[in-house]
């Protein structure tokens, strides 16, 4: 069930998908979806997803065009949800999800999805990890 909805399909001048994105989250919130997520072999609704490296997270493309963190059970609903633990607020427009707005996150708060600044999907900067090392 791809769905490639024309309004969310990538452009010509769109960036490739990056193989790695990182996704922090405020302190308060859960852990569960903090961490690297790495670019799947596989497409949702016409969108690339990526897969935290243990596999219980998903990044990927709802089909109303908002980039959604989800659990693993998103990939068994072949990605139809349209929210997760965390939502972009926006339309992406086919911006891959470290190009939307920092402020343009949502976060799960346990009752409700809520705007939060400290959300961000990034791209990891591996110079300066082996700077540290």
């Amino acid at each position: 069930r791809n769905v490639e909805a024309p309004d969310l399909r990538l452009s010509q001048e769109q960036d490739e998908p990056p193989p790695v994105l990182v996704v922090s989250l405020p302190d308060w919130s859960s852990a569960s979806c903090m961490g690297q997520y790495v670019l799947a072999d596989r497409r949702a609704n016409g969108l690339p997803c990526w897969m935290r490296q243990d596999g219980a997270h998903w990044l990927f493309s709802s089909l109303q065009g908002h980039w959604i963190v989800g659990g693993s059970d998103l990939k068994f609903d072949e990605f139809w949800r349209n929210s997760g633990i965390i939502s972009s607020s926006h339309r992406h427009l086919g911006r891959m999800p470290h190009r939307v707005d920092a402020k343009c996150w949502m976060l799960w708060n346990g009752t409700e999805l809520v705007e939060d600044a400290r959300v961000s999907v990034t791209v990891p900067d591996w110079s300066s990890m082996a700077h540290a090392l």
